[in-house]
């Protein structure tokens, strides 16, 4: 479970937290249910496409690696084998 946004923003003040839309608590937490993969990839490239939209030409994506592995191997279409070893 992530922290709250007011736990994040004493720790990162720089983040705007509004302009990324990121809930006080995570609404995707669950103790008991871990979310469905293809949920969890279709999020992925929701993600992906606003990183998209955005005006910055650098950006940083933190994050833990199951997200991430999950993301570039359901989302990202990699044509190239030597590339395409680091994914299922």
């Amino acid at each position: 479970r992530r922290r709250s946004v007011d736990e994040l923003r004493r720790d990162f003040p720089a983040i705007d937290y509004e302009a990324a839309a990121i809930a006080q608590q995570d609404p995707l937490w669950s103790e008991t249910e871990r979310e469905p993969l293809p949920r969890l990839a279709e999020r992925g490239f929701e993600f992906l496409l606003w990183i998209q939209g955005r005006p910055e030409r650098d950006v940083v994506v933190a994050s833990h690696f199951g997200w991430i592995f999950t993301v570039l191997n359901a989302v990202i279409q990699c044509e190239d084998p030597k590339l395409r070893l680091g994914f299922l």
